[in-house]
């Protein structure tokens, strides 16, 4: 009889503690995916606002490119392509 008892609060202990690491384990998750959450709205935010300024710099390195100010030098010419493939790689 002494043994199922002793068993039976082992049992118990077992069950309590693998409830508590659940828990745990799921407080975890939610922060982890509320954590995930902000690094995308970060690196949303981070995208569009170096997004702005890099489709300008490609815009006037293209205007530049056709030759709406006028013939470039070949310094500049090669200048200004540099600055365009930059640009598309950032």
């Amino acid at each position: 009889m002494l043994f199922l008892l002793i068993l039976f609060g082992f049992a118990s202990l077992l069950n309590y503690r693998a409830n508590q690491a659940f828990e745990k384990i799921q407080i975890l998750s939610e922060e982890l995916l509320a954590h995930n959450q902000m690094k995308d709205d970060f690196l949303l935010k981070t995208s569009h606002e170096l997004r702005t300024p890099l489709n300008g710099i490609l815009n006037l390195s293209k205007t530049l490119m056709e030759g709406a100010q006028g013939p470039l030098k070949r310094t500049q010419q090669e200048q200004v392509i540099l600055i365009h493939n930059v640009t598309q790689r950032l």
